[in-house]
C-alpha cells in the first residue's frame, strides 16, 4: 500500500540553554529549521489572552496573540497554543533566519501592567558556530549533512604545543584528530590559527550519531587543557530531503510530525508503536485543534497545516523503536514508519578530572584563560 501519510522533515535538535541565574530564558536554533518557545504563567492566568512579541513589544510588536484556550493561531512564521491544563503558551516559529536572533517577550495581557518575560534567541547557520551577539564557546549546533566548524581557544604560552579534539571521556582511542600527525583525517580537518590563539576544527558530513559531547585538547606536560564542546545535530539535511528519524534525549520531550493528504482533515489520526494492534496504540485524536492527552502522550491534530503533531515528555531509552502515524479510514488504514532513537542525557555534568589514559599523559577539563584542574559546567536541556 502507498501511503499518502509523509513525515515533516523536522528531525532536529533544538537547545533549551538552562543557566543557574536564568533558567528557561534563551534558545538555540538552527536557520531553515523549527524552534519551539514554551511561554509559562502562573495558576490563575489561565482565562488570559497571551502573546508573544519582539523588540519593545509595541502594537506591532505582537508576533502572535491567543485567541482562546487549547486552540491553534496562526499568523505568518508563527503558531501558538495556549495550554491551560500545563498553564503554558507554546510558540512555534517555522523556517528560522539568522535575524531571528534577538529579544523577545511572553506576555498576559491584563489591567494594567502586562506580565512580560524576556526570552533571547540565538539562531545558528547550518555550518557555523551558535552565535549571538556573544559567541558561545561550547555549544554546537550542526545539521544532518552539512559541515561544522568549532573553535577552540586556547591561552597564550601554549602557540607552539600540540593541539588535538576528542570525543568524551577522551582516552586514546577517542582521538578524532591531532596536529602533530594530521590537519585531516577522514571527516576532521584541524587548522592552527596561531595569531588568534585558536585551532579551528571542521566535520564534514555530519551524521547524527556525531551528537555528544567532544572536548578541545591541548598537550602539555601533566595534565593537558581539555575544554568541554557539545554537539547537537538536526537531521534535516542540506537537500531537504525527508527523514523519519528522530533523536530525542532521556528525560526530554519529543515531537513527532506526521502531515497527511488533503482529504483527510476529518478522519482520526493516531499515534502507535510497532506493530500497532490495539494495544500498541498510544495516542488517538478526537477532534480537529483540540489537544488530546494521555499519560506521557500529547496529540493535536491541525486540519489547516494537515498535520498531527505527537509529543512525548519524560523521554526513556526504552522508547527507542519503530512506530507508526496513522489516519484511520475504511479498510486498509494509512501508515508511515517513524524511528526513534533516545540518547542517553550527556547534558547532566559535574565537576570531573579525566583520569590519565594508559598510553599517554593524564588529561583534565579547563577553561581556556588559565590552566586549571577541573571545570563544573552549566546544565544543558535538548528540546526536540
Amino acid at each position: 500500500m502507498i501511503s499518502l501519510l509523509r513525515i515533516i522533515p523536522l528531525f532536529q535538535v533544538l537547545t533549551h540553554v538552562a543557566t543557574k541565574d536564568k533558567p528557561k530564558d534563551t534558545y538555540v536554533g538552527i536557520e531553515g529549521s523549527t524552534l519551539e518557545i514554551n511561554c509559562e504563567y502562573a495558576d490563575g492566568y489561565q482565562d488570559y489572552i497571551k502573546y508573544f512579541c519582539r523588540n519593545l513589544c509595541k502594537y506591532d510588536d505582537i508576533l502572535i496573540k491567543s485567541e482562546s484556550s487549547n486552540t491553534v493561531v496562526s499568523e505568518g512564521r508563527y503558531t501558538g497554543l495556549d495550554n491551560v491544563s500545563q498553564q503554558k503558551f507554546t510558540v512555534t516559529i517555522r523556517n528560522l533566519v539568522l535575524e531571528d536572533s534577538g529579544e523577545y517577550y511572553c506576555g498576559v495581557e491584563r489591567s494594567g501592567w502586562d506580565l512580560q518575560d524576556k526570552v533571547k534567541l540565538f539562531i545558528s547557520g547550518v555550518s557555523t558556530y551558535v552565535a549571538g551577539s556573544k559567541r558561545s564557546k561550547d555549544t554546537y549546533a550542526g545539521t544532518k549533512g552539512s559541515t561544522l566548524e568549532i573553535y577552540c581557544d586556547y591561552p597564550e604560552g601554549y602557540q607552539d604545543y600540540v593541539k588535538y579534539f576528542c570525543r568524551d571521556p577522551c582516552a586514546d582511542d577517542d582521538i578524532l584528530i591531532k596536529s602533530d600527525n594530521s590537519i585531516s583525517k577522514r571527516r576532521y580537518t584541524l587548522l592552527d590559527n596561531v595569531s588568534n590563539r585558536n585551532f579551528i576544527i571542521t566535520i564534514k558530513n555530519l551524521i547524527v550519531e556525531d551528537f555528544g559531547v567532544y572536548h578541545c585538547g591541548v598537550e602539555k606536560s601533566g595534565t593537558d587543557i581539555l575544554t568541554e564542546v557539545k554537539l547537537f545535530i538536526s537531521g534535516v539535511n542540506m537537500n531537504n530531503k525527508l527523514d523519519d528519524s528522530y533523536l530525542g534525549v532521556e528525560g526530554g520531550p519529543l515531537k513527532i510530525y506526521c502531515e497527511y493528504a488533503d482529504g483527510y482533515q476529518d478522519y482520526i489520526k493516531y499515534f502507535c508503536r510497532d506493530p500497532c494492534k490495539n494495544d500498541d496504540i498510544l495516542i488517538k485524536s478526537e477532534s480537529s485543534n483540540t489537544l488530546v492527552s494521555k499519560g506521557r502522550y500529547t496529540g493535536l491534530d491541525n486540519v489547516s497545516q494537515q498535520k498531527f503533531t505527537v509529543t512525548i515528555s519524560n523521554l526513556i531509552l526504552e522508547d527507542s523503536g519503530d512506530y507508526n502515524c496513522g489516519v484511520e479510514r475504511t479498510g486498509m488504514d494509512l501508515q508511515n514508519k517513524v524511528k526513534l532513537f533516545i540518547s542517553g542525557n550527556p547534558f547532566h555534568f559535574h565537576t570531573t578530572t579525566h583520569p590519565p589514559a594508559s598510553t599517554k599523559q593524564s588529561r583534565t577539563t579547563s577553561s581556556t584563560s588559565a590552566p586549571r584542574t577541573s571545570e563544573t559546567s552549566s546544565l544543558f536541556c535538548v528540546r526536540v
